[in-house]
């Protein structure tokens, strides 16, 4: 793809891998001088057409992956990494920004903080209209397996409430915000 710098005096080089086959693609970013790999960030299924995914470099060490998430099929989030010695580390963000309308199923309640200790926002109905402001980054991966159907949501209200839509204290089981998910 080409060379960028990533900091002050190094240089990488980024290769786009494409696996249209058998699942994501990844992004190659490697040492120019030494040809060491920094990384290999994985910004899930991608094509020639698709122009969602990006990187962008701020020169001091830092790189943004801006993608669609493998298990959220609307929506974008952006991922940071950091040089850390010889390798590229990602470290968590609080809130990964999804930007995305959506709809709510049955009664659900909203939340001035993701835990426990957040106090009532506003409490939603069936079918009302909501956007979707971020995702926490802690819930980008979901986990049946953990019981996790439904990530950790940053909802405004057309009123322009604001608050955290939380799995299993927002409502029933039976209730939540439309998530389009990749099969």
């Amino acid at each position: 793809m080409g060379v960028a710098d990533l900091a002050p005096k190094t240089h990488v080089y980024i290769d786009r891998i494409d696996n249209l086959v058998h699942g994501p693609a990844s992004f190659e970013i490697t040492d120019a001088k030494t040809g060491a790999s920094l990384a290999r960030l994985s910004p899930g299924l991608i094509s020639p057409s698709n122009s969602d995914s990006k990187l962008l470099f701020n020169g001091q060490g830092v790189v943004y992956l801006h993608h669609v998430p493998p298990s959220i099929c609307f929506g974008c989030v952006t991922r940071k990494f950091v040089l850390g010695g010889k390798r590229l580390v990602e470290t968590q963000q609080a809130v990964a920004s999804l930007n995305a309308d959506s709809a709510v199923f049955g009664d659900v309640k909203l939340f001035t903080s993701p835990d426990d200790s957040g106090s009532l926002v506003v409490s939603l109905q069936d079918r009302d209209k909501v956007s979707l402001i971020g995702i926490a980054a802690d819930s980008l991966e979901l986990d049946q397996k953990k019981g996790q159907y439904q990530p950790t949501l940053l909802v405004r209200t057309p009123l322009g409430l604001t608050g955290w839509y939380a799995p299993g204290r927002s409502g029933p089981d039976t209730a939540g915000i439309f998530i389009k998910q990749c099969n």
